[in-house]
């Protein structure tokens, strides 16, 4: 009984050490011994497994009250054997689940220490970035400033010259061009009414696509500066008007004359006719006759006429004249509408190359306006730019804030969780020590137990042959 009273009081110290490192290893680590206290549970209300002592003869009719509390003994001891198994078990899940901690916590460090180089490169590539779009922006706002200081008074007052050039040389091919239909005209008129006309004295006409264009600019607003060519040049177009209607007149004059002429030879020549017809009758006539009235007449006529045909001769040889002169003149004007054309060819050159630059200017311009607006996106895109990598400095700085933070906290936790494991590792060999020496006062316990149950068997026999022994001897003295 001495020894049963020792196991007890080893067993109920073991249990009450058993439950402070549990509450102990509770406060510290609750998630982790989750498991371990379901599991505990589990096991204090399940059969025992393992540990189990046969009673032996413990069924026995006539067992006595010792072997209640023997069974209860042997119960508790499997108890604590089971529950001491279950600590060990529970501590050895606490050392997987802390070294699976730490290997998280080495990874979840080095893949800091990756981002962390990640966003310098990334910061060094942005700060790059950022140096080459600056140097672009610059070149570009010295190309802008270039362009818009040096090229916008020049540009402007060429373009204001070329514009009044061109509306200039726009209204001098619109009066050659009129002034040639005119020529062009008036030289129909002349080689259809005198049939003499011939390839040297016809004109080349040129047509011009954008006549129609050059009348409506024509009529525009020009620059003050060529009002005085421009007055010079109408006073020429008037002054070879006036020549063209003069010609014209003089050939309607050099025609009629000519009709008139030709009416007064016929005229001549049939009186002519007739005089030598009368002629030959008097001299054929064997007594002279007095001329009659109507010989007298036609005589008086004849010499009007050939008054008349000498005014009209002179005045033929006038109108000839003037005819020739006109015609000088058409040479003239013919040698003038050539250089006027040869004028127009390089005036429509001229125009062709001040078009060429006009729209070479007008192509400046877009350029410029479309550098502007490249600019401007370069601009924007740089304020985008740096906006990001502002935020990425905050996040940069955020990550590396809470890197650090954790660093430290790892650091200032690494001593204690290897005190506590060391602890822990020291109360488990505690514990192991324990359960091996619980294990031998089991061992000597059953041992004790045995020897019991073997006494307890010899006592039954005892009291077996007591019993047979004192019922031969009632026996015996009843008989007697």
């Amino acid at each position: 009984m001495t020894s049963l009273a020792a196991a007890l009081l080893v067993s109920s110290r073991s249990e009450e050490k058993r439950n402070r490192s549990v509450l102990i290893l509770e406060k510290k680590y609750p998630s982790s011994f989750k498991v371990y206290f379901n599991h505990l549970v589990m096991a204090s209300s399940s059969p025992m497994v393992n540990g189990d002592v046969s009673r032996g003869p413990s069924s026995h009719p006539g067992h006595s009250p010792t072997t209640g509390t023997l069974e209860e003994t042997l119960q508790q001891m499997n108890r604590l054997i089971q529950e001491n198994r279950d600590l060990k078990e529970a501590l050895k899940q606490t050392n997987v689940s802390m070294k699976e901690r730490f290997e998280g916590l080495s990874v979840w460090r080095e893949k800091q220490r990756e981002e962390k180089e990640f966003l310098e490169g990334k910061l060094d590539e942005a700060r790059s970035r950022m140096e080459a779009l600056s140097s672009h922006n610059q070149e570009l706002s010295m190309k802008v400033e270039e362009l818009e200081g040096g090229g916008e008074g020049k540009g402007q007052a060429e373009t204001a010259n070329q514009n009044s050039e061109l509306e200039a040389l726009r209204a001098q091919l619109v009066r050659l061009q009129a002034e040639k239909n005119d020529l062009v005209a008036m030289n129909s008129e002349l080689q259809l009414k005198t049939g003499q006309g011939s390839e040297d004295d016809s004109f080349i006409e040129i047509r011009f696509a954008k006549e129609d264009t050059g009348k409506e600019l024509y009529h525009n607003e020009r620059d003050p500066r060529y009002d005085m060519s421009v007055s010079r040049q109408e006073s020429e177009e008037l002054t070879v008007s006036q020549l063209l209607q003069s010609l014209r007149k003089e050939t309607q004059r050099v025609e009629r004359l000519q009709v008139e002429l030709q009416a007064t030879r016929s005229r001549i020549t049939e009186l002519e006719e007739k005089e030598t017809n009368t002629e030959s009758s008097t001299q054929t006539s064997l007594l002279p006759e007095p001329e009659p009235a109507e010989a007298q007449k036609a005589v008086s006529e004849v010499e009007n006429l050939k008054a008349q045909m000498m005014t009209l001769f002179n005045e033929l040889q006038q109108a000839q004249s003037k005819l020739g002169e006109a015609e000088g003149m058409k040479k003239n004007l013919q040698d003038r509408c050539r250089d006027v054309e040869q004028e127009v060819v390089t005036l429509t050159a001229q125009l062709v190359e001040k078009q060429e630059v006009q729209s070479e200017n007008d192509r400046l311009k877009l350029q410029v306006d479309s550098m502007k607006a490249q600019s401007q996106l370069e601009q924007r895109k740089a304020g985008e730019e740096r906006t990001n990598l502002t935020q990425l400095k905050d996040a940069y700085t955020k990550l590396f804030e809470d890197y650090n933070e954790l660093k430290q906290e790892s650091k200032n936790q690494e001593p204690l969780v290897t005190k506590e494991v060391g602890d822990l590792q020291t109360r488990l060999d505690a514990a192991e020590k324990a359960l091996a020496a619980k294990q031998q006062q089991i061992d000597v316990m059953k041992q004790e137990m045995y020897q019991k149950e073997k006494e307890l068997e010899t006592i039954s026999v005892f009291q077996a042959q007591y019993t047979s022994t004192q019922t031969g001897l009632i026996l015996n003295m009843n008989m007697h």
